[in-house]
């Protein structure tokens, strides 16, 4: 019999159409996954992007930075050679933050706004070289023992945050803000408040983690109705176990600062892919990056062949590019004498 004292989550059957999603290789072991289509969870229109990173590829980390003053995160791009990025934590004074062995973080803040309890703590970001581990370690902790719990752990970078959407393949996300207020009734709640913060639409940034090793860097836009309506943490979470089934997911800092910086492979040129709802990039002090484990170089490694459409009718033609690609995922120039042929020229010509 099932544990009568375990929640109930949706046990929908979606309809999944795999169509919806642009795929493009930013480069090897990390793919740029894009969603813009009214999605069958939500029932809303959604603009989702995802950088899936297969770390047991060894190309590439992820990596953890933190800026005072904070920065933009496409300027935390440029500085650490980056192929992707997105935001991270709520505000500082909120958070447990360490990088590199520093903490700049400690959770000072008992109430959020002076009003609301302190909520934003009960997992985190764990990165020691190359594991990178997503837990639910101070769920039902007291902040004291939340405190006392990052101080003592040894990893060199810790990132907490709230709330835990997937833990061990459970979806603890779909009930974090579970109530019986209606919306009109949430949105008289002091804005920090986690009912109303996790149980209404907004732009969404989380880390993800699968079985087989790969993070997902996902960002949700949201505040525009007609394009992208944004989730809630439950909304946010059956989208994940749905399309990714990680292990492991947790939803970081949202709203205005949910950015998604990413460059193509073969490019040095970085751009904001998503749209933040204030219009701009917000600075923020803390970000996480895809970080080329090669030494930045410019020298030539590889081509790809690139063309404005996947399908060609027979008899029709179309211009394709070729770029360089050094081992770093940076522009490089085609060795001198390069040529293009088809392998099967059944299929077509150049």
């Amino acid at each position: 019999p099932e544990d009568p004292e375990k929640p109930e989550y949706d046990k929908t059957v979606y309809t999944l159409d795999e169509s919806l999603w642009k795929t493009t290789t930013v480069s090897e072991g990390v793919v740029w996954k894009n969603f813009e289509a009214t999605d069958v969870i939500s029932k809303a229109p959604q603009i989702v992007n995802v950088i899936d990173v297969d770390l047991t590829a060894k190309k590439y980390d992820v990596k953890l930075v933190y800026y005072s003053p904070a920065v933009v995160p496409s300027e935390a791009f440029k500085q650490n050679n980056a192929v992707a990025a997105i935001n991270a934590g709520y505000e500082l004074n909120s958070i447990f933050v360490k990088v590199a062995g520093q903490i700049y973080g400690s959770i000072k803040n008992a109430y959020i706004s002076n009003v609301v309890p302190q909520w934003k703590n009960d997992g985190a970001l764990f990165i020691d070289g190359d594991n990178v581990d997503i837990s639910y370690c101070c769920k039902g902790m007291k902040l004291n023992a939340q405190r006392q719990y990052y101080f003592n752990c040894t990893q060199p970078d810790i990132l907490s945050s709230a709330p835990m959407l997937i833990d061990n393949n459970e979806p603890v996300g779909e009930v974090y803000a579970k109530t019986d207020l209606t919306y009109d009734q949430l949105i008289t709640l002091n804005s920090e408040d986690p009912l109303r913060h996790q149980g209404i639409r907004h732009p969404r940034t989380a880390i993800a983690k699968t079985a087989d090793n790969h993070i997902l860097l996902i960002t949700v836009d949201g505040r525009r109705e007609d394009k992208s309506a944004g989730m809630t943490a439950k909304e946010l979470t059956i989208f994940l176990k749905n399309w990714f089934k990680p292990q492991y997911a947790l939803n970081l800092d949202g709203g205005g600062s949910t950015t998604f910086v990413a460059k193509e492979e073969g490019s040095d040129e970085l751009s904001v892919v998503n749209r933040p709802s204030d219009g701009y990039a917000r600075s923020v002090s803390s970000s996480l990056m895809v970080v080329s484990t090669a030494k930045p170089s410019n020298e030539f490694d590889h081509a790809i062949v690139s063309a404005d459409y996947d399908y060609l009718t027979v008899g029709t033609a179309l211009p394709v590019t070729v770029s360089g690609v050094s081992a770093s995922g940076n522009a490089a120039a085609l060795p001198e004498g390069t040529t293009l042929r088809v392998t099967d020229s059944s299929i077509g010509s150049v």
